[in-house]
């Protein structure tokens, strides 16, 4: 299955500016097509609603936060919007699958951010979180309806 996504790299960069970067950037773009593709949209019959409230700030969630939100909706059995099954648990370590990001996504009224991964399940150059070394300096970029991780990134180690 293909997915296409963004991976900025920025030098001298950290976890924060390359979160504002990127909602930045989704946003412009967002605001862009609102503007100047709206025939378009409208000939697509595209509820816009959502997407006029893609603008900064984006929420941010720690991937701990994450995980405890998910195995929360699997104990009382929450469907996965989109999806004929529960949200799956899962163990903390493990990486998102597509349920589990659309119900993270499905959450917030736009994109957000979950940030600090396990180390395990990303690259290896990847900065390690200082004191708390099983996470890195991680981040993605879950949009609603679907789409998953739209965008992702870290702080490289150096």
């Amino acid at each position: 299955q293909e997915f296409w996504m963004v991976e900025p790299e920025i030098a001298f960069c950290d976890l924060e500016q390359l979160m504002e970067v990127e909602e930045q950037f989704v946003s412009y773009i967002v605001q862009r097509c609102l503007a100047e593709c709206a025939p378009e949209l409208e000939v697509l019959e595209r509820d816009t609603s959502f997407l006029q409230r893609v603008t900064p700030p984006f929420p941010r969630i720690h991937y701990d936060e994450a995980v405890a939100m998910i195995n929360a909706a699997a104990a009382r059995g929450d469907l996965v919007p989109g999806y004929p099954d529960p949200v799956p648990a899962i163990e903390w370590g493990d990486d998102f699958g597509s349920p589990h990001e659309t119900y993270i996504a499905a959450q917030f009224e736009k994109p957000v951010f979950v940030h600090h991964y396990p180390t395990q399940v990303k690259a290896f150059y990847m900065e390690p979180e200082p004191g708390r070394p099983e996470v890195c300096r991680s981040v993605d970029l879950l949009a609603p309806e679907g789409y998953g991780e739209i965008t992702g990134g870290s702080e490289r180690m150096s």
